[in-house]
């Protein structure tokens, strides 16, 4: 099963106390920011744990800071109504860089189907947050095993890496 992995910004998922369940609050839809009425995500071919942490990887090695980060994972068979193209990701992580997706021409209704499948994922608890530690971790680990090309990380995050591998 396909799946699309996306950072997401947790708290703007969290259900207003006065609506119903099976509405979402205005800002998650913020979290949707589109350019081009595109949006990005990384496609992994399956849900094995290697295959959504190689998506991860590709995530915390775009990254602009060193910070803790919520991931949304979802079925795209969920989004039948959505139309995905192959682009290069934006990552330290070159050779996951393929794993790229853009969901294009999308309008208002597409992207309420996209934050309704990333809504189900959250209510169910599927989302994941890595700490800023976990993140330092996992750039560092992929460092080492030459997934990430540090010299190619963004300098602030470049510098946590480096320190980290001098130890």
């Amino acid at each position: 099963m396909p799946c699309l992995v996306r950072k997401i910004a947790a708290p703007k998922w969290k259900p207003i106390d006065s609506c119903a369940d099976d509405l979402i609050p205005a800002d998650a839809i913020s979290d949707l920011r589109t350019s081009g009425n595109a949006l990005s995500f990384w496609h992994v071919d399956d849900t094995s744990e290697s295959a959504i942490n190689e998506a991860i990887l590709a995530i915390c090695a775009g990254l602009g800071t060193l910070e803790t980060i919520d991931i949304a994972i979802i079925d795209q068979c969920s989004l039948p109504s959505v139309s995905f193209e192959h682009t290069e990701g934006a990552t330290a992580a070159i050779a996951l860089r393929n794993a790229h997706r853009d969901a294009v021409n999308l309008t208002h209704v597409t992207l309420v189907d996209v934050a309704k499948a990333i809504a189900t994922e959250i209510k169910a608890d599927r989302d994941r947050r890595l700490t800023r530690k976990e993140v330092l971790d996992k750039l560092v680990a992929g460092a080492k095993n030459n997934k990430v090309d540090v010299s190619s990380l963004n300098d602030k995050v470049r510098g946590h890496i480096q320190e980290a591998l001098n130890k």
